[in-house]
């Protein structure tokens, strides 16, 4: 019922500088997996780093109608694709957040010493906050939930927006912390690796010719960038099929860096470094660097569900939305979260 992407080989030598490329590149979009030395620079000023995720947490999910616990320790941390619909560098009313392209939560279970990434589709259908630019508002939209980061007053009120519809999605498990970095970036990202190849398999001749369907190619940054980026008029224009594409990128990176010591994350997170927006401290880092060197990895879930076409924003035009499997979901975090399903009496 879900769909488990090939596993991702990782160093022992991972570090802060390599989690927080990874942090990047998780999420099929722009990064790096968990490779280097641990820096002595701190956060970016473009971050708004805090430490308000000391505490790990056990809980209480519900999935459905089906309510779950689970007894292990788990941290989750959600990576965030934007693309560039907003007014992000403006403040106040005139602030307009980008959608949220691309989704990746990574669980850590530190009971079992286990991390995986759960990739949420973005146009999943659930209930968005309606916040204002201060970033209050209780009203709900049925909507996808890309749209949740376009509320708010500033960038980092969009990802908390983001973070809130994203633990809706996943049964309310609680999300420690977010890791934001636009589309936009995509080519610095494929400079710093050098480009990779690719096989293409979509049809790309409405938005960049030189992507010839069947070709292996070696792409340009221009080219990487609407590998990953572009939906609309690329095959039959679904988000699928792009999550697909993301996760080939990454595999092919990851497997140019295997060995590198570091090197390749190193030079992503030199060129995204003033661009990111995360709340993350350096313990949170710190605590994925040490699971990620440590832990069993079980690799990447995308989630399995139904997409339909609906006129989502009464606009008269049809967009799509997906409906993730609740059995496919349940077995995902089971597998992450241990989940236990509680037994009505």
């Amino acid at each position: 019922m879900r769909r488990r992407a090939g596993e991702v080989c990782l160093g022992q030598n991972a570090v802060r500088k390599g989690v927080a490329a990874f942090l990047i590149l998780a999420v099929g979009l722009t990064g790096l997996f968990l490779y280097g030395k641990k820096p002595g620079r701190g956060t970016s000023a473009a971050t708004g780093a805090h430490d308000q995720h000391e505490d790990e947490h056990t809980g209480k999910l519900k999935i459905g109608k089906q309510k779950y616990t689970y007894d292990d320790t788990i941290k989750a941390y959600l990576v965030i694709g934007t693309d560039d619909s907003g007014n992000e560098e403006e403040k106040g009313d005139d602030y307009v957040g980008s959608m949220a392209d691309y989704l990746a939560v990574i669980i850590m279970d530190k009971t079992k010493e286990t991390c995986g990434v759960v990739e949420i589709n973005r146009n999943t259908i659930t209930d968005v906050n309606i916040i204002d630019r201060y970033g209050d508002g209780e009203a709900l939209a049925v909507a996808q939930i890309c749209i949740a980061h376009a509320y708010g007053g500033s960038k980092w009120m969009s990802c908390q927006n983001t973070v809130r519809a994203v633990s809706r999605v996943l049964g309310k498990l609680p999300i420690d912390g977010y890791y934001a970095v636009g589309m936009s970036d995509i080519p610095k990202v494929n400079h710093a690796v050098g480009g990779v190849e690719v096989t293409i398999r979509d049809d790309f001749s409405q938005t960049d010719p030189s992507l010839v369907m069947g070709k292996t190619i070696h792409l340009s940054d221009e080219q990487a960038f609407h590998y990953l980026h572009d939906r609309m008029n690329v095959g039959g224009g679904d988000n699928i099929a792009r999550m697909e594409r993301q996760e080939t990128y990454l595999k092919a990176v990851l497997e140019k860096a295997s060995g590198d010591d570091g090197a390749y994350a190193m030079a992503i997170w030199d060129a995204l470094e003033d661009d990111a927006v995360t709340d993350m401290s350096d313990r949170d880092i710190s605590a994925l660097q040490n699971a990620y060197s440590a832990y069993r990895n079980e690799g990447f879930f995308s989630l399995e569900g139904d997409t339909i076409e609906a006129d989502t924003f009464h606009n008269g035009r049809l967009h799509e939305e997906f409906y993730p499997d609740e059995e496919c979901l349940a077995d995902t975090l089971t597998d992450l979260c241990n989940l236990s399903p509680v037994v009505k009496e």
